[in-house]
């Protein structure tokens, strides 16, 4: 995981998250282990690395919320015993309040492991009642991308689209001009939007 602090540059803070994968041998096991999350980070970022970030947008986009209260951010799909959803799709965002009450919950051995991480984050949140918000734009494009570009711009296979809480849109209006993340992004594919975004000059 990614560790934000946006009175300045991204800081990146290795080791603070310990997922439990011993599940099997310990029945009680906790969902995860923060114990050394003291960093004083405003935004915690849970990130796959086949994703590419737009820090910029990002950063803007975040500084509309107050940390200290409990926002649960990324791109919502349904789940059959999750009410409001949970967020998947290359990446989530966790304000400072809800990892400080997701901690008390490890604590108190309120949430138990799941196999499936971001589902697992997802019930835990929901039984504190932290529910993913509503993260598209004013014109319904998404900020978050949760599958590669060509299919999104399709409008997603029939089955996704079962999944979401949002009937998607296709074409370039998917895509909100505020984008945070593209999920599913290769290596090359990386390099590319990152040298069109910092290196092509524009006239």
């Amino acid at each position: 995981m990614e560790h934000f602090n946006f009175l300045g540059l991204p800081d990146v803070v290795q080791d603070l998250v310990v997922y439990e994968i011993a599940h099997n041998s310990i029945p009680e096991a906790d969902f995860i282990n923060l114990n050394k999350y003291e960093c004083g980070t405003s935004i915690t970022n849970g990130v796959d690395d086949d994703s590419y970030i737009f820090a910029e947008n990002l950063k803007e986009y975040l500084s509309n919320f107050d940390p200290s209260k409990p926002y649960y951010m990324g791109f919502r799909w349904k789940y059959p015993k999750i009410k409001n959803g949970y967020n998947s799709g290359g990446a989530y965002l966790l304000s400072k309040g809800a990892v400080a009450t997701l901690l008390s919950s490890v604590y108190q051995k309120t949430c138990k492991f799941d196999e499936i991480e971001d589902v697992g984050i997802g019930k835990c949140l929901a039984s504190l009642g932290i529910i993913p918000i509503d993260t598209k734009d004013k014109n319904g494009g998404q900020r978050f991308i949760p599958h590669d570009f060509g299919n999104v711009f399709d409008g997603f296979f029939l089955d996704q689209r079962e999944k979401m809480f949002d009937e998607p849109k296709k074409g370039f209006e998917a895509f909100s001009p505020e984008l945070i993340l593209l999920h599913h992004i290769e290596p090359s594919t990386m390099r590319l939007v990152h040298f069109i975004r910092k290196h092509l000059k524009n006239k």
